[in-house]
């Protein structure tokens, strides 16, 4: 699968947004309370992370 469009609800704006296996940043934009992002490929499963300014992190899968 490719190009896998993501958007979760959230009322923080996190500092970063990545894959936490390869730690390589996910570009991502904020659109009315809700993170968006596009995963470029997706092989059986992946896990992102979304880091909080208050050090909350969030994981996503």
């Amino acid at each position: 699968m490719a190009d896998i469009e993501v958007s979760l609800r959230s009322i923080q704006t996190p500092s970063r947004v990545y894959d936490a296996l390869s730690g390589e940043d996910i570009a991502f934009t904020i659109n009315d309370g809700q993170v968006e992002f596009v995963l470029p490929r997706l092989h059986i499963h992946r896990a992102i992370v979304l880091d909080f300014p208050n050090g909350f992190t969030k994981g996503a899968a």
